[in-house]
Order: structure tokens, then sequence, then C-alpha cells
């Protein structure tokens, strides 16, 4: 082969191709990240929302009033002339005995014309059957049947009253009138129950399977000594109420509490208290109206409307105490444009002060609270303006979270209004404190102020 045919081959130089730089750099990348997060520790991160403690505020109470048993004076056959919950005077006519029963046959055969009723007694009673017929359930069958004993009661002391006065008979004899001794409120049932109060309650009357209640005005006759109807001495009344911790933490400082009754859906105000009795929590509640419409009820069913169980729900699990050093707002100055609070601290040689930055975490009764990360133990503070001195050592407690917005860990103080035991409800807007979609630590407890988050 001639030098002119001779083949010399050239080595191509090596061409980078940029897209397989860009995919290995891009696997780097995401290696390390995957390292990175596969080795951090992660926190769990709640979003505080708005909204309320699933508490049960439905009980049923105990209903005590100011009672007095009125006892019959004699033997014989006994009338009644007023309503069940009419409020009666000073020598009103409440009932009448007849010992030999010659009365009380013209009465009871005068009461047999039902003509004789007055219109205002036949819209009461219309007004009554209304009643019972909105608060009927199907489940409570039995107080048909305590109802109709209610109701034929109240129409034969109305067809009895009006009967006597058509009589127009002396009285005397074997006969005779009983007025009130005293203005009250007439009821025509006894359970055993007359003269407790809130001072001598106990705790198993709530619960008692032999609680019977004796109704007086189904009697035809009496005998002396034997209960023929009471006499509610004041409008004054009780409910009490065996309740919780969860109660006790949402009513710690109240003192009036809206209550519903359920058995007419209407609400009244009372005043409210809690004792303990045998290391049970029980809440007095005590009304100055709407005694009428319940006399007839030893137990009440009611609803606690109440409205501290609403604010900024967060888990139980988030929540820390943290310890603050606390210094007189006095001492406080702006150290830059942005307004932002600091202290003039002293040097260790106290020759000299210098300027630190603060955060302030609270404010209570002219001191401020900060973090002994940024101002240590036994620091001296310099009055602005001043030659008097400060030194940091007293401290206090505040109960908050770690809000961690910012991609690091800052405590924000909370104020609990309610708790179960799963969460707590902390009051809005309040200052230094959480806002609503505030992002905190689900655990408080693993975390550390200015920690960084992944």
């Amino acid at each position: 082969m001639s030098e002119k045919n001779k083949i010399i081959r050239f080595h191509k130089p090596v061409k980078l191709n940029i897209g397989i730089i860009v995919f290995i750099f891009i696997l780097c990348y995401l290696v390390v990240q995957v390292v990175s997060y596969v080795t951090a520790r992660h926190v769990s991160v709640y979003e505080v929302q708005q909204g309320a403690l699933a508490a049960n505020t439905t009980y049923t109470g105990l209903a005590l009033y100011e009672e007095k048993v009125v006892l019959s004076e004699e033997n014989g056959y006994v009338n009644y002339y007023q309503k069940d919950g009419a409020k009666v005077s000073f020598g009103d006519q409440i009932y009448s005995v007849d010992e030999n029963g010659e009365y009380y046959k013209q009465i009871v055969e005068a009461a047999q014309n039902g003509s004789s009723l007055t219109q205002e007694t036949l819209d009461f009673m219309a007004d009554s059957i209304k009643k019972f017929l909105t608060v009927y359930e199907d489940e409570d069958f039995s107080s048909v049947y305590r109802y109709k004993e209610e109701i034929d009661a109240e129409l034969n002391e109305a067809l009895s009253r009006e009967a006597l006065e058509e009589l127009n008979q002396e009285t005397g004899g074997s006969f005779s009138v009983h007025t009130a001794a005293e203005p009250g409120i007439v009821a025509y049932y006894t359970d055993g129950y007359e003269g407790i109060t809130a001072d001598t309650f106990t705790g198993d009357m709530f619960s008692s399977p032999d609680y019977q209640k004796n109704n007086l005005r189904v009697q035809e006759s009496t005998t002396i000594g034997t209960p023929v109807y009471k006499l509610i001495t004041s409008e004054y009344w009780n409910i009490v109420v065996p309740i919780d911790d969860t109660l006790i933490s949402l009513l710690a400082e109240e003192s009036n509490v809206k209550i519903r009754f359920l058995k007419d859906d209407t609400s009244a105000w009372a005043e409210s208290k809690i004792v303990t009795k045998d290391n049970i929590p029980y809440l007095i509640l005590t009304l100055r109206n709407s005694l009428v419409r319940f006399l007839s009820d030893r137990f009440l069913s009611i609803e606690l409307m109440l409205d501290k169980n609403e604010g900024l729900k967060i888990p139980k699990s988030a929540i820390i105490e943290k310890d603050f050093f606390l210094v007189p707002e006095e001492y406080f100055l702006s150290g830059d444009d942005t307004g932002s609070l600091g202290l003039l601290v002293k040097n260790e040689d106290n020759t000299d002060a210098s300027f630190v930055n603060t955060t302030i975490y609270n404010k209570k009764d002219h001191f401020y609270y900060i973090d002994a990360r940024e101002i240590p133990a036994g620091s001296v503070i310099l009055k602005p303006d001043s030659s008097e001195t400060y030194t940091v050592k007293e401290k206090d407690s505040l109960q908050g979270v770690y809000n961690i917005n910012k991609g690091y860990a800052v405590f924000k103080k909370i104020e609990v209004t309610a708790e179960n035991e799963e969460y707590s409800i902390v009051k809005l807007q309040t200052d230094y404190g959480l806002s609503l979609y505030d992002h905190i630590a689900l655990d408080g407890t693993s975390m550390k102020e200015g920690e960084l988050v992944n």
C-alpha cells in the first residue's frame, strides 16, 4: 500500500452531554434529600382550628323547694278547692272535711253537672292538655296515666269549688273548711323529699329505686295526722346536679348559668355554685322563677347552655409549661426603627452596658416575660436614663405551645377555658397568644425554643 493510500485514524474528542450532567446533579440532590429526610427527627404538625368540646351538658337534677306539709286535723271526706300550683293568700280556702259525708255527697252531686264550669276553668284545662301533647313521647306512655290522674283531680277541684259556692251552706258541725295559714303555692303530692335542702341532700337520692310519688288529690277521705296538701312558701328553689370534672372546668369562674328545661323547651338563668359531698362534685342551681311550671316534678332534665367551650381547639399533647424571667416594663426600650424592645445589660465587669434585643412572651402587672436564653439569670439591667439597676432572678411559668409557622419553634402562651381528655379550648385573640390557622408542634414536650423544624 502506498503512502498515498494509507488511512490514519483520528480519535474523536469526548463531547459532554449537558442533559446527562443535569440529570446526575438532580439525582445526587434527591439522594441527599432522601437521606436527610430519613435520618432527621420529624415534627408532627397541628393546624389550629376554631371549635368546641363535645361535652355532655344534659343532666337530670333534683328539684328542692321550701315545702310545708299540712296534716289533716280530723277524719272525714275531703274536697279540694284550689288547683295544683295555685298561688294562695292568707285565709284562702284550700280544702274541706266532712266527717259524716252529708255535705261531701251534696258537693259531689252538684259537681257532676259539668255545665257549671266557668270559661276560665275550661281554658285552663285546654291549655294544660295542649302542653302535655307538646312534650309527650311514645317511649314514656305511662305518663298518660299520670296525667289522667292529674287532669281528673284538677277537674274535680274546679267542680267542687264552684259547687260549694252554689250550695251556699253554712259550714259547721261535721263540716269544716280549711284555709291557708300563710301565703304560698299549693301542691298536692308527697314523696318523702320534703324538708330536703341544698345542704342536706345525699347522693343516693338521685338513683333511689324506691322513689314513690303520692298523689293526695285522688284520696276520697282522710284521717287525723295524714297529709292533705303542702304549701311552697318561697319562689326561690334549687336544682342539684351531679357533675364531672369537665363541667367543673367549664364553670370554674361562672356565678350564673343559663339552663334549658327539656320538659317544655323553656330557658331561665340560675345562680350557680359547686359543692363536693363524699368526693362527688355537685352543681347547685338557684332560681327565682319558673317554679310553678315544674312544681309537680322532683327530677328535672335540663341542659346547661354553656358557651365557654368555644374557642381555639388544640390537642392537650401540644401544651407545655415553661419558666420565664420577669423584668419591670420601665427597663425596656426600643432598639431600632422596628420598635422591637430590648434591655441594656451590663457587662461582667459592670463598666459598660450593651443593648440586647428580647422576645416578649407575656405582660402581667407591669412585668414583661423574657426567655433565659436571651438574658441569663443574674444579669444586671440598667434602667434607661437612670442609674437604677435590676437583677434578673424572679421567675414565673406560662402554659403554652410551640408555634412553628416560621420553620422554628416559638413559644406562644395560651389561656385554657375548657378541656376534656384529648383537647383544650383556649381563648381567641389574646396578647402574645395563638391565632386561627397557626401551625403548632403536636408534641410540645419534644421541642425546644428556637429549634429548627423539618
